[in-house]
């Protein structure tokens, strides 16, 4: 279904860089600390610019109009809830064990352990904007207009301790089955009746979650970035403007931006995943209703 985008070569260019910046000497000498950048040291500082344009396009590469949609909590989800409650005590699991409901593509487990397994990924995202989103877009936008508080960048490094692919695992892991079909049969997605109820209400519960996430504030914000990222990436290379560049301020700056591309990108896919059980448990409420009756 979803993946992530391979960053493989984007990460072996900054990794070069760090090593890059961390073998040459970055800072002017003392006398001539007003120019901040010497011509010696240009081909790592171009290199690095280069980076952060590259970053500015790749980041908002996640976050496609057509894999996310706002999932508001709304009267129909807990009025269909009612009805599948009654329709679970009233109906007999035996009979409904070899009904083909509709799941996520390649759901390989039960509904319960899917859910259980997507729990960091869709708390991780809840907070996406609050923790690592917002906080780097206030940074930008101060690099950009006040070149001197540039080195400030590791006070907004708490991206870097997010595990996007001890992540992505729990979000994939569950669907590890045959992903070109969206139908499985009722029994293997659950052992009892009252436990699809409780599915159910979680799988509505975690779309408004990640609803109050505020999907165009980060789509929003996303862009703003990358519109900072590319005017910083610009004015770098521009030794008039006093930029004082280190290896440390390069190493910073370059993880974060590269993680918080990785993170911006699990959002979206988690969003999109989310979106998915959200509607394939109401079109398998729906049939669960009509059969029982």
């Amino acid at each position: 279904m979803t993946t992530l985008y391979n960053f493989q070569k984007l990460e072996a260019e900054k990794n070069a860089i760090i090593v890059q910046s961390q073998t040459t000497s970055l800072l002017s000498e003392p006398g001539l600390e007003a120019l901040s950048i010497q011509r010696s040291i240009m081909s790592t500082i171009t290199r690095f610019s280069n980076f952060l344009g590259e970053m500015s396009k790749r980041i908002t590469f996640g976050l496609s109009d057509d894999k996310q949609k706002n999932m508001p909590h709304s009267h129909e989800d807990k009025a269909l809830l009612r009805q599948l409650s009654t329709a679970m005590e009233k109906g007999n699991y035996i009979d409904l064990m070899e009904l083909r409901v509709q799941v996520v593509p390649g759901l390989s487990t039960t509904w319960d352990n899917q859910l259980d397994s997507w729990e960091g990924p869709i708390g991780m995202a809840v907070n996406f904007y609050d923790l690592y989103l917002l906080p780097f877009q206030k940074f930008l936008a101060i690099a950009v207009n006040d070149p001197e508080k540039f080195t400030t960048v590791n006070t907004v490094m708490s991206a870097k301790d997010v595990d996007v692919a001890g992540y992505h695992a729990a979000l994939t892991n569950p669907l590890s089955g045959n992903t070109k079909t969206n139908l499985r049969s009722y029994k293997d997605c659950t052992s009892r009746n009252l436990d699809t109820i409780d599915v159910f209400n979680r799988s509505i519960e975690y779309a408004a979650s990640m609803n109050s996430s505020n999907l165009r504030l980060v789509k929003d914000a996303v862009n703003d970035v990358s519109r900072l990222l590319g005017i910083l990436s610009q004015q770098i290379v521009d030794y008039n403007l006093g930029y004082r560049l280190n290896a440390k301020t390069i190493s910073d700056l370059s993880d974060y931006t590269f993680q918080l591309a990785k993170i911006t990108e699990l959002y979206g896919v988690t969003y999109a995943y989310v979106s998915s059980q959200k509607e394939a448990m109401i079109q398998t409420a729906h049939k669960l209703v009509k059969v029982v009756r």
